[in-house]
């Protein structure tokens, strides 16, 4: 993850929110930049890989909360990626999911 400052890049550095000890993958960053959605098999989740969603507010990040059942299954949840405000995954099951 790394930001944009007036054309500049910033070195790119590990985000502690987002980093855990488990498989985390896939970030996808909304286009306004408040949120980063990611893949994780981190403690807490339904199973297999789940999607979870981290808010952005400034240069802080705040801890990812899981999407619960609605879109988490015991199966693997990969891979967000958002298009014209959709939530799209490669999943066991494709689900469309407004956010």
């Amino acid at each position: 993850y790394s930001a944009q400052i007036r054309p500049v890049f910033r070195p790119a550095a590990p985000v502690d929110a987002l980093n855990s000890e488990a498989d985390d993958r896939d970030p996808a960053v909304t286009v306004h930049g408040d949120f980063i959605y990611l893949a994780s098999r981190r403690e807490g989740g339904m199973g297999g890989f789940d999607l979870y969603a981290a808010r952005v507010l400034g240069r802080e990040v705040l801890a990812p909360e899981n999407l619960g059942i609605e879109l988490n299954t015991e199966g693997d949840e990969l891979a967000p990626a958002l298009r014209d405000f959709v939530l799209h995954e490669q999943a066991d099951l494709v689900l469309l999911v407004p956010v």
